[in-house]
């Protein structure tokens, strides 16, 4: 039996959730991106004596803990049984976890463990709740509330909603900084393209909120953000052209190996033309530096690293002569592989990339079986999670959307793979 057709057991046999428990995931999801987060933690100074955050949104987020703990042994006997032969989740999580014994700061690995496992409890709640169209449902309503607010904010308090300084003009909606509101909006983008590729009720307002969606990360100038947005409709008709039977897949092929592989040489040569179009040079804009510094702090401590989520400590550390040298407050080294690197070393790294990669082509696999958005979406957010983490950072990042999501494409994937049964996924 897979993992997904247990799931599906599993939700048959459970009481359909209600309403309440459909506003507490949406509200979840809706935190998760990091949403009013300059208000929440309104006076808290990033230095090294309150690494640990703000009281108020630490709070929360034991409360989601709890609260999705609950509703897991209230719905289901054995909720955690989905887990246990998850190798991928047990690896990633055991390996944060071992981390504890060459970890700089013990008590500090120890807590961002617990997140991580807390944040592994909420995705467990949604796997084992809802099925892929429902959860899309409610990242939908999240990310809309999301997109709406933001708006609001934009018009009519500017003041709070748009950068001022270095970033004036840039929106920030109702995040505190323009990138967050550009990945969350990425990620909305997302959403909405396949649920109006997918579905037929409602398709259109899917395809205007994609629209809101595309709005917002342009208005937000986050060039990352940007770049994913128009990669991900590219890899998904690429998906499309190069899957879906036809007389002429033949050609389709060749014809878009041929176009990638134009495409890919009109950018390397033309790259400095590329970063001007999208209003950046050449280092990122100052990502090079920082990735540079990064690296000589793993030199330090190759092999494992610092522990993990240890590194980045307000103005101690190595991380703190980072943040002397750049000049600028730093909490992660915009690169999800050299976070993992910094905190769990090579061979943290080279297991999370096997994982990674085990997961790709599991992905790639259903979705050569069959097309459909249950298959697209977990192949398309891996797409996601792959691009976004060139310049940002959110491999294994605890309550955040991206892990959550992750998570949750890990705990559904099925444990076997049948060619022949196409009903599989």
């Amino acid at each position: 039996m897979t993992n997904s057709i247990m799931l599906a057991a599993g939700r048959e046999g459970a009481k359909k959730p209600g309403l309440a428990e459909k506003l507490f995931a949406v509200s979840v999801l809706l935190y998760s991106t990091g949403a009013f987060l300059p208000w929440l933690q309104a006076g808290l100074v990033r230095d090294s004596s309150n690494w640990m955050g703000a009281l108020l949104t630490n709070a929360l987020w034991v409360l989601g803990y709890c609260v999705s703990l609950f509703l897991l042994f209230r719905n289901f006997q054995s909720p955690f049984a989905h887990v246990k032969g998850n190798w991928v989740l047990l690896v990633l999580l055991g390996l944060a976890a071992t981390s504890i014994v060459w970890s700089e700061v013990p008590l500090l690995t120890i807590l961002r463990c617990v997140t991580l496992s807390g944040t592994t409890v909420i995705s467990l709640y949604f796997s084992c709740r809802y099925g892929t169209r429902e959860l899309m449902s409610l990242v939908a309503w999240a990310l809309g509330i999301a997109g709406v607010c933001s708006v609001l904010l934009i018009i009519f308090y500017p003041h709070s909603g748009i950068g001022s300084g270095d970033f004036g003009g840039d929106w920030l909606g109702i995040y505190g900084q323009k990138n967050n509101l550009g990945a969350a909006m990425s990620i909305g983008f997302l959403v909405f393209t396949l649920l109006f590729g997918f579905t037929r009720p409602r398709r259109y307002t899917y395809l205007f909120l994609a629209g809101l969606m595309l709005v917002l990360v342009f208005g937000s100038n986050s060039a990352s953000s940007i770049v994913v947005c128009a990669a991900l409709p590219a890899i998904l008709w690429i998906t499309w052209a190069t899957v879906v039977p036809s007389p002429r897949l033949i050609w389709r092929r060749f014809g878009v190996v041929i176009l990638a592989v134009s495409v890919a040489w009109v950018v390397a040569l033309n790259f400095e033309e590329v970063t001007n179009a999208l209003d950046r040079d050449v280092t990122f804009t100052g990502r090079t530096a920082i990735w540079v510094l990064v690296g000589q702090a793993i030199q330090e401590k190759p092999l494992l690293g610092y522990g993990y989520e240890t590194f980045w400590r307000g103005d101690e550390g190595l991380g703190g002569d980072i943040w002397e040298k750049i000049g600028q407050n730093l909490f992660y080294s915009h690169n999800g592989f050299l976070e993992i690197w910094l905190g769990l070393g090579l061979l943290g790294v080279v297991v999370f990339t096997v994982a990674f990669v085990y997961l790709i082509v599991r992905a790639l696999r259903f979705v050569l079986n069959r097309f459909c958005l249950e298959t697209v979406w977990p192949w398309l957010f891996l797409c996601y999670l792959f691009l976004s983490n060139l310049v940002e950072a959110s491999f294994m990042r605890a309550n955040t959307l991206p892990w959550i999501l992750f998570t949750i494409v890990v705990i559904g994937f099925p444990k076997h793979f049948r060619v022949s049964n196409p009903g599989l996924v």
